[in-house]
């Protein structure tokens, strides 16, 4: 039986609604606690950017914890129990739902009934009890094995427990997915929702149905 993997974030289900979410309700909070501070969304995303590139190795969690905490810090707020407060809060709302892609359940379905199907992700959504999960034959998380995409080893973990290197990868990353795949020896499909140009010689498809055609 072939082997399919798929990301996660951006590719079975939408990351970006759900955290522009949880950082308005995060914004919200703060103006609420602090009136006269006028904090913006775009300050935490900015923030993101700066730990990340900042803090080698820091795990996702991490980095938006001391984000939060640098946003504070810049408006002159210095409340490591409000950050807490603050961090907490963009947990329940950025965990607090999947907003799985139309395409992603029939398709998996579909799959299913000739395919093992694993997940590759480097995102920390809980996906176990929602709906996607029943599909998926195995995981492998970024969090659990130390390593990130496009690192070949997190993709040699999924050879590992699917027990086969004939393994054909879909994800909405160029670098991480796409290349990152292809240079673990998968086969792999670049997942375009968005219709981008495409370089020169990347296999890609529009949507997760056009797997159905040529699986």
């Amino acid at each position: 039986m072939d082997v399919i993997t798929f990301d996660g974030d951006g590719t079975l289900w939408d990351i970006r609604n759900v955290i522009r979410t949880a950082i308005e309700r995060v914004v919200e909070e703060i103006r609420a606690r602090y009136p006269d501070i006028q904090v913006e969304a775009g300050e935490f995303y900015d923030a993101w950017d700066r730990v990340s590139e900042s803090s080698e190795g820091m795990s996702l969690y991490d980095i938006r914890k001391f984000s939060i905490y640098e946003v504070l810090k810049n408006h002159g707020i210095l409340s490591p129990g409000f950050g807490n407060e603050l961090f907490n809060l963009y947990l329940e709302v950025r965990h607090g739902k999947i907003e799985i892609y139309p395409d992603t359940i029939p398709v998996l379905r579909e799959l299913k009934k000739s395919h093992r199907i694993g997940l590759i992700t480097n995102g920390n959504t809980r996906f176990q009890n929602h709906p996607v999960a029943e599909y998926l034959d195995f995981a492998v998380r970024a969090s659990d094995v130390g390593v990130a995409k496009p690192d070949p080893w997190i993709f040699y973990e999924a050879v590992r427990l699917s027990g086969t290197a004939e393994i054909l990868h879909v994800g909405d990353s160029l670098e991480e997915d796409y290349f990152g795949a292809i240079n673990a020896g998968f086969k792999a499909l670049w997942l375009n929702r968005e219709n981008l140009p495409i370089p020169e010689g990347v296999r890609s498809i529009l949507s997760l149905t056009d797997l159905l055609d040529i699986k």
